[in-house]
């Protein structure tokens, strides 16, 4: 299992990354809309299985990373994005408030 950072303009649009892997580097192509925690499985580019000639499969887990400072500029274009944002903000609710509906 390795993880590779990408930022938020990666996952939306996509991008193809290299990786590291136990046989060399290799591309990875990350599809549009690649969601953070995405585990993508690369199969026999892992470590190579005991007694066997083969090898297992290499998981890669996806981290967003967010930047901790921002140029002005950058602020600006991400609060204008942020007014076209197309995914509303919708708070989920916990265990017990849905338990409790349920319950009703």
């Amino acid at each position: 299992l390795t993880t590779i950072d990408l930022t938020y303009p990666q996952l939306v649009l996509g991008d193809k990354v290299m990786i590291k892997s136990f046989s060399g580097k290799l591309d990875l192509k990350i599809p549009p809309g690649t969601q953070p925690d995405t585990v993508f499985r690369l199969k026999d580019k892992g470590l190579p299985v005991f007694n066997h000639d083969s090898y297992g499969d290499l998981l890669v887990k996806v981290n967003l990373v967010v930047p901790k400072n921002v140029s002005s500029e950058e602020k600006e274009l991400i609060q204008q994005l942020a007014m076209h944002e197309s995914v509303p903000n919708k708070t989920r609710k916990g265990f017990f408030e849905r338990l409790k509906e349920h319950l009703k």
